[in-house]
């Protein structure tokens, strides 16, 4: 079972917040396909999903346990 508190921090957020992230952080740090990134706190994998379709090697993680 997921968490009133997450649904609430996370409902605002989507697939076009993420890719935007996402995109900036690729484009700052100037990474090429094919670097390996660590998704720590990944939560659904938004962030990890996208790098993946860039990409980039990923690996997510997070604690919660949860199944989404």
């Amino acid at each position: 079972m997921v968490s009133e508190y997450y649904r609430m921090l996370y409902r605002h957020r989507g697939e076009e917040e993420a890719r935007l992230f996402i995109n900036n952080i690729i484009s700052l740090l100037k990474l090429p396909p094919g670097s390996t990134i660590l998704d720590c706190g990944c939560g659904r994998g938004r962030h990890s999903i996208y790098l993946a379709e860039k990409g980039l090697e990923v690996t997510g993680i997070d604690i919660c346990g949860e199944k989404y």
